[in-house]
């Protein structure tokens, strides 16, 4: 993950796009989920837990405070239609 972290480029939760990181944690990154919704649809993430692979609600009051999230990253390239 440390890797994934020095990579890519950082974005706002305003800029955040289908396909983006989330990487949780406060002081550093503990456990990171792929942000999954078009603009159109409600917020959802996408991240392993301990018996599989979860999809759950992104909400502001359950994730992205500034205490849980620790960044938001860019890895791919966004296609304008």
């Amino acid at each position: 993950m440390i890797s994934q972290l020095e990579k890519g480029r950082e974005v706002s939760f305003n800029e955040i796009q289908k396909g983006d990181l989330v990487f949780f944690g406060t002081k550093r990154a503990y456990h990171v989920g792929m942000y999954i919704s078009d603009k159109n649809e409600a917020p959802k993430i996408i991240h392993c837990v301990s018996n599989g692979v979860k999809v759950d609600a992104f909400t502001e009051e359950k994730h992205w405070k500034p205490s849980k999230v620790y960044k938001f990253k860019r890895f791919h390239k966004i296609e304008k239609k």
